[in-house]
């Protein structure tokens, strides 16, 4: 709907060339040209149509402003909105086969290949995801608070859908912090389950400090007690919302006071009960 509203606006020009022989239906540099987006689209369909139809499919979208497509609400503010999207597979038996998914927004380029089913009882996916921006600061800022300026890199596996899903060999690189691990996300009676593993022997959140400040620039202040436990009651019932299972690791975390060695954090969250098997640095 929002593409549909998005497509309405202003004059709108296309042109393209259509071939048709003994057994496919080919059309060739199918073009698009809006006062916001311009597209080019190749497809060639086997003919007479199938069913179920199987087609390959080239899409290329260009345009100016991609904070249209994240919504006005959005904290995400960028730089420089404009984007190129690119994408070339094949749908065969209601599968769709990404052979290259690339866009670029900014200085932040995404890259996704994988598989797709597209059925209305299944629309689980594998797909290998990639991301990668040499300097974060350039692309613009969350909530007001510019993101911090060191290169980003970024690696995945997904596997499922979007309500019950695996991510396995996550990778990511934020300047010199490194990251590795996996995620398990499933509904069960209603409720995410949710499975984090992280390793890691250095990370550094320093870069990260100005989301941790108030609007003076200067940090925030926590209202100090001599309770080990604070007199404000404790959120219990929300505990019951969500189901955790985390393992952290890391062998060095540096922070804008001093920096923690070997931390470990391990801990359970289930029907609202939280066990902590381990926590230590």
């Amino acid at each position: 709907e929002t593409a549909k509203n998005i497509f309405a606006r202003g004059k709108f020009d296309d042109a393209g060339k259509l071939r048709k022989t003994y057994k496919t239906l080919v059309i060739e540099s199918l073009t698009y040209d809006t006062p916001v987006y311009q597209g080019r689209r190749d497809i060639e369909l086997a003919w007479p149509l199938p069913v179920p139809v199987k087609f390959d499919f080239v899409v290329y979208i260009k345009g100016e402003n991609f904070s249209q497509w994240i919504g006005d609400s959005s904290p995400v503010e960028l730089n420089s909105p404009a984007f190129e999207l690119l994408a070339k597979g094949r749908i065969d038996n209601h599968r769709v086969q990404l052979q290259a998914f690339t866009s670029q927004v900014g200085n932040l380029a995404v890259s996704i290949s994988g598989d797709a089913n597209n059925r209305p009882d299944d629309t689980s996916a594998n797909l290998h995801i990639e991301a990668e921006s040499d300097d974060l600061s350039a692309l613009g800022s969350i909530n007001g608070t510019p993101l911090p300026g060191v290169p980003l890199k970024l690696n995945a596996d997904f596997s499922g859908d979007l309500k019950n899903f695996v991510i396995r060999d996550l990778g990511v690189s934020l300047g010199d912090s490194q990251l590795a691990g996996e995620l398990d996300v499933f509904m069960t009676d209603d409720k995410p389950s949710i499975k984090l593993l992280v390793q890691s022997e250095f990370v550094d959140i320093n870069p990260f400090s100005s989301f941790f400040r108030n609007q003076d620039n200067k940090p925030r202040e926590y209202r100090k007690t001599d309770r080990l436990i604070p007199p404000t009651p404790l959120p219990l019932e929300a505990l019951k919302a969500i189901d955790l299972n985390i393992d952290v690791s890391i062998d060095e975390l540096q922070h804008p006071t001093d920096s923690l060695n070997n931390l470990v954090l391990k801990l359970e969250l289930e029907n609202g009960g939280l066990k902590i098997n381990d926590f230590s640095f």
